[in-house]
C-alpha cells in the first residue's frame, strides 16, 4: 500500500507540472470583439465643457468654442474698430469657463491650457468660477497643471494678449488637457 500512494503522487505532480506547462504557452494573441458606445459632445455638453462668458466667446455651427477678438463687440461705431494695436498690451476677464464635471474622481485630475501656432503673447490665469464650486485660486496660471480641490469644478478664464509689433493674422489653438496624473512629475 505504501508505493501505491507514492505512485499516486507522483502521477498528481506530472499532472499538476503537464498543466502549468501547457497554460504558459497556450496563445500568443487573442483578440475579442465587443461593442463600445462613444458620443462625442459639442463644448457645451462635454465631461469637460468650455462655456463663454464675454462677447468674445461663442460656439460655431460645430458646437466648438471660438475666440474672436478681431473686433470691439462694444463698439458705438458701426464697428469700425477691427483689431488690436501694435505694441500694446490687452487684458480680458471672464472670457470662457472650463467647466469639468468628472464625478467624485475630478480632484484628482491635473488640467492646463496649451497655446499653439499665436503670433503674439497670451497669458492665461484664472479669474474665478462659478460659486459654490471648486474653483482654483484668482491669478493662476492655467498654462501649468492644477487640480480643482474638489467636483464639480470650474474656472473663469482672464487672457492678456500682448502684441509685439503690427500682426495681421494673431490666431492660434489653444488646447485644454485633463490628465489623472501630473505631467510635471518625474
Amino acid at each position: 500500500m505504501t508505493k501505491r500512494r507514492k505512485f499516486l503522487l507522483g502521477m498528481g505532480s506530472l499532472a499538476a507540472g503537464g498543466a502549468a506547462a501547457l497554460g504558459t504557452g497556450a496563445f500568443n494573441t487573442a483578440e475579442a470583439s465587443r461593442t463600445v458606445d462613444v458620443e462625442v459632445a459639442e463644448d457645451a455638453s462635454a465631461w469637460i465643457s468650455l462655456n463663454p462668458l464675454s462677447d468674445f466667446a461663442s460656439y460655431n455651427e460645430e458646437g466648438l468654442l471660438e475666440l474672436d477678438f478681431s473686433e470691439y463687440p462694444g463698439n458705438v461705431w458701426n464697428n469700425e474698430s477691427q483689431g488690436m494695436n501694435a505694441d500694446a498690451v490687452f487684458t480680458f476677464e471672464d472670457v470662457f469657463e472650463i467647466w469639468a464635471d468628472l464625478g467624485s474622481s475630478a480632484g484628482q485630475y491635473y488640467f492646463w491650457i496649451e497655446t499653439q501656432g499665436f503670433d503674439v503673447d497670451i497669458e492665461l490665469t484664472a479669474g474665478g468660477g462659478q460659486s459654490g464650486h471648486a474653483v482654483p485660486s484668482e491669478g493662476t496660471d492655467l498654462t501649468e497643471p492644477f487640480q480643482f480641490g474638489g467636483q464639480p469644478g470650474s474656472v473663469f478664464v482672464d487672457m492678456e494678449i500682448t502684441t509685439n509689433g503690427p500682426a495681421e493674422e494673431a490666431g492660434g489653438t489653444l488646447l485644454i488637457h485633463a490628465s489623472e496624473s501630473d505631467p510635471n512629475a518625474t
